[in-house]
């Protein structure tokens, strides 16, 4: 999606996250995990839920501000 007309007077931001949901469960790909090599422990799954507006999101999912395309590629 490309914007035709730029709001120079507004300021924008963009942030990313990155899930799987795998076997309904979904977990958060930029989390970061303890490396234990003795015990491992598996991902916790986060949890969908629905807001005020009926939007669904994932909550506790973490989200990384990102300045272009290119960035949001790179933070994966």
């Amino acid at each position: 999606c490309k914007a035709e007309v730029v709001d120079e007077d507004s300021s924008y931001s963009v942030f990313v996250s990155y899930i799987e949901v795998y076997n309904n469960y979904i977990y958060d790909l930029l989390e970061e995990t303890q490396e234990d090599t003795v015990k491992p422990k598996p991902p916790q799954s986060k949890v969908l839920r629905e807001d005020q507006n009926r939007t669904m999101y994932v909550a506790g999912c973490m989200e990384v501000e990102v300045k272009s395309a290119e960035e949001a590629f790179q933070v994966f």
